[in-house]
């Protein structure tokens, strides 16, 4: 059977159709900017910062080539590692209930995770 990487936000998440303010904000500043002093007209700042970025992946600095490689390639996909007794569980098949069992430092073990809030305290 292959596998299928899975992209995104969980099924049913909307939180694509919300309405981006800091992007569009940004968006917008970036169309409007212009400094004399820095030599930058309305219209060219993203261009400018883009080529500070590159400017410094090429004199080695880590943080700019990781900058480009996850806007290119994407950020790559981060492991998470649950404790417990339960081989193989990925953390989408665990019950909300034992995502906070664990979070409160609980683990997976054959034990239920206690049923009110108060058994967490």
């Amino acid at each position: 059977m292959q596998e299928t990487k899975r992209r995104g936000a969980q099924p049913g998440n909307q939180n694509a159709i919300k309405p981006k303010q800091w992007s569009e904000a940004l968006n917008k500043a970036l169309k409007q900017f212009a400094d004399k002093k820095l030599k930058c007209s309305m219209g060219e700042a993203l261009d400018k910062i883009a080529n500070n970025v590159v400017r410094e992946a090429l004199q080695g600095d880590w943080w700019a080539v990781a900058e480009i490689a996850n806007r290119l390639d994407g950020k790559p996909m981060q492991s998470v590692e649950v404790a417990g007794s339960i081989e193989h569980t990925h953390v989408h098949e665990l019950t909300d209930d034992q995502l906070a069992h664990i979070a409160t430092g609980g683990s997976l073990g054959t034990a239920e995770p206690p049923e009110s809030e108060s058994a967490l305290n």
